[in-house]
């Protein structure tokens, strides 16, 4: 028998799953579809949710496809970014400088 851990947001998520067919959990990861992802991770380091080693893991997933991104790390941050006001104002100074980075003249 084969196991599927997770520790997002969904109902099989953060709890161990029993799969006869472990590919039909294998599908459930984002890492498994990284080719259509093109975005900055912003990940908060305290974050118990989603362990910053799987921020990591996915970054690297993405750069190995080449996609243009950025693994940002919020310094005791949890999970949402928003546990301070400082950690507020690095998610959103964040986002804007990756959408400044994409802003065209003409925008």
């Amino acid at each position: 028998m084969k196991t599927f851990f997770g520790n997002g947001s969904g109902s099989k998520f953060g709890k161990i799953v029993a799969m006869d067919r472990f590919d039909s959990g294998r599908s459930l990861s984002p890492i498994q579809q990284v080719e259509a992802y093109w975005t900055a991770l912003l990940t908060g380091e305290a974050d118990q949710r989603t362990p910053i080693g799987e921020s990591e893991q996915f970054y690297a997933a993405l750069q190995l496809q080449k996609v243009d991104t950025a693994l940002i790390r919020i310094p005791e941050a949890p999970h949402g970014i928003v546990g301070r006001p400082s950690h507020l104002m690095a998610k959103v100074d964040n986002i804007l400088a990756w959408f400044e980075r994409y802003r065209t003249a003409e925008s």
